[in-house]
């Protein structure tokens, strides 16, 4: 009988040795009477299909209306920092550093 470990690995006790019909030799459990390898397994299977935007990145970058490449993700605008700290146009009044008043993102004095 062919004991299995908890990973499903086979033990050197309960393990024989069976060629393939390409004649590699593949490591199996007593219990087995035929083996298929990897290679051939490879060889018999279809390649995969590629999916349809794979196919667009590697066709080359898409194009915007007036023929430029588009930007990718993250490419476009890029943070340009103001001198106002994150969320001073939500607050009720914000005074800035230089002494002008703004209430709701917009200047008062």
């Amino acid at each position: 009988m062919a004991t299995m470990t908890k990973k499903g690995t086979i033990t050197p006790s309960s393990s024989k040795w069976l060629a393939c019909e390409c004649g590699d030799e593949v490591e199996v459990s007593t219990t087995t009477a035929r083996v298929t390898c990897p290679n051939c397994v490879n060889k018999m299977a279809a390649p995969p299909e590629v999916p349809a935007y794979i196919e667009r990145e590697r066709s080359g970058p898409t194009l915007n209306k007036d023929g430029t490449p588009r930007a990718k993700r993250g490419e476009g605008k890029k943070y340009v920092p103001s001198g106002f700290p994150r969320g001073w146009h939500k607050k009720a009044e914000y005074v800035h550093v230089d002494g002008s008043k703004w209430c709701r993102g917009k200047k008062v004095g």
